[in-house]
């Protein structure tokens, strides 16, 4: 099917290829559309070859018709697509398209029979040899966030486990987790970065027996995914780890495919909060390495394998995995882990202008409709006018803050409450902080409740997701119905009122969570998924 349906042009047109991107071989090899010749910017490379195309300048338009003539670009549709497509509309008007695979233009009938076939054509039926103890990790990149800090933690406790540990990332660390790649090195946790596409394929290009299953995975695939197949695949055929464990939607595809072609004998995926066709959890239908809509296949076709484990970190996600793939297998539950947030030895209230004596609530979250920012905003402004000692730091960034901002602004609390950006290691905020308000309407785990369970500061959230789950049992009265401003409130006050005896429980909470979410608990129940019975009724 798929070798049928891949490069097929309508009779008598020419279509040509403009950019030279460093995705271009996956895309050739993914389009629904034989390319014929190439077209770039840079006039030296003129009339030369590139991958066995004839690569031309742009005055080579001029020469063609516009009746059987079509453009695909594959330069970076967001930094010169409006500039390529002018230049292309003053020669003439050329159809252009933007550049896409196969199972772009695919019906989601048609994507899940060419999943199928190409698993059964293309996965090898038996493991390879493994490195007993030995694991490797994939995320795409380090980055301030819930998943990419509970994989450190996870590094750090099968570390502590005795286990051989390698983190691959896609992309390099932000700026923002540098502290958390320190801890990863300190641990002895093995660092790879992925080459890049181009980088991969001038020094080390696919083999004859890589291209037997790259071919029809480039149609399947967002050229994304298929290099992070084809450059992960080599990884685990180099380091034999026993096995391979993946976080988040849109690396648990190809992290599953490249175990598969591999051979690694154990292969875990996590899923995010919520299942992905949930419309807060991604709006953007290119964020994923396939097409959104081609998730529920891939991840049907993947689970038929025995070795293949789905595993969420809450209960609520459990459940809304199970309920989007109809599973005949309940995805396993793992809970987050938690450790003591080391700190800048910064004072907060001095940093931001407030009075030893302010009364300092604190909100860490993502600045997007799903973490409810502006209702943390009213009940400050709220609490504020009937207490002028309430101050407020938010941390965090997302798509909102601009317009929560603007929000604090008219609201005349630009100098009550504080906007204090996105921060690894939130720990000094917490310590003195007298209180945690968190806000959200959808929740998977979030560890914004668990940190301050672990730094000892009193909280008041509502029941979103697995937000009671994420509680010592003692702090589940301190929880409100989602939207429930009015009670949020209201228990923001009690809290504020009876603090000393708050912070009192808040020490024992501590050494409870301390000793059940620790990093070695996190590396021991995520490794026996290799052998749990997943058939286990969920209490």
């Amino acid at each position: 099917m798929l070798e049928q349906l891949n490069n097929t042009n309508s009779s008598h047109v020419h279509t040509i290829g403009w950019g030279l991107s460093a995705y271009l071989p996956y895309y050739l090899y993914g389009s629904a559309k034989k390319i014929s010749e190439l077209i770039d910017s840079n006039p030296q490379r003129d009339c030369a070859l590139y991958l066995n195309l004839p690569l031309s300048s742009p005055d080579r338009l001029t020469q063609l018709s516009v009746n059987n003539s079509e453009i695909i670009l594959f330069a970076d549709p967001c930094r010169f697509g409006s500039e390529i497509r002018s230049q292309i509309r003053k020669v003439g008007d050329f159809v252009v398209h933007d550049a896409c695979v196969w199972a772009e233009q695919a019906s989601n009938v048609q994507a899940f029979q060419a999943q199928g076939e190409f698993l059964m054509q293309h996965i090898a039926s038996n493991t390879a040899f493994a490195q007993p103890n030995h694991v490797m990790l994939f995320i795409n990149q380090l980055d301030r966030g819930g998943a990419e800090r509970q994989m450190v933690l996870l590094a750090l406790g099968l570390r502590k486990l005795g286990w051989t540990v390698n983190l691959v990332t896609q992309m390099q660390d932000s700026t923002e987790s540098e502290c958390w790649s320190a801890e990863l090195i300190a641990a002895g946790v093995g660092r790879i970065v992925l080459p890049g596409s181009r980088q991969l394929w001038q020094t080390e290009p696919p083999s004859n027996t890589e291209l037997e299953w790259l071919r029809p995975l480039c149609q399947l695939l967002r050229p994304r995914g298929s290099h992070n197949v084809l450059s992960l695949s080599r990884l685990l055929k180099q380091y034999q780890p026993e096995l391979l464990i993946s976080y988040l939607d849109d690396c648990n595809i190809p992290a599953a495919l490249a175990g598969l072609i591999a051979g690694t004998p154990n292969i875990l995926i996590a899923g995010r909060n919520l299942e992905p066709y949930k419309p807060w959890v991604s709006t953007d239908p290119d964020y994923y390495v396939t097409p959104m809509r081609h998730l529920h296949g891939w991840y049907q076709h993947l689970l038929k394998f025995n070795h293949i484990r789905l595993f969420n970190n809450s209960i609520e996600g459990a459940i809304s995995y199970d309920q989007w793939l109809s599973a005949e297998r309940p995805t396993a539950v793992v809970p987050n882990a938690v450790e003591v947030l080391p700190g800048l030895s910064t004072d907060v209230r001095l940093k931001h202008g407030f009075q030893p004596d302010d009364l300092v609530i604190l909100g860490i979250m993502r600045m997007s409709h799903e973490k409810n920012p502006s209702a943390f905003i009213r009940i400050v402004e709220s609490l504020h006018r009937k207490n002028k000692k309430i101050k407020a730091i938010l941390l965090g960034d997302g798509p909102l803050k601009q317009e929560m901002q603007q929000l604090v602004e008219v609201s005349g609390l630009s100098e009550i409450l504080i906007f204090a950006g996105k921060h690894p290691y939130p720990g000094d905020y917490l310590r003195q902080a007298d209180l945690l308000l968190a806000t959200s309407n959808v929740e998977g785990m979030p560890n914004a409740i668990l940190e301050a369970q672990v730094m000892a500061c009193p909280l008041v959230a509502t029941a979103a997701g697995g937000t009671q789950e994420a509680l010592e049992p003692e702090l589940h009265n301190r929880l409100a119905a989602p939207g429930d401003e009015t009670t949020l409130e209201n228990l923001v006050v009690e809290a504020l009122r009876n603090l000393s005896d708050y912070k009192q429980l808040m020490l024992l909470v501590q050494t409870r969570i301390l000793s059940r979410r620790s990093v070695k608990n996190l590396a021991i129940q995520t490794i026996n998924l290799r052998e749990q019975n997943l058939w286990q009724p969920r209490t």
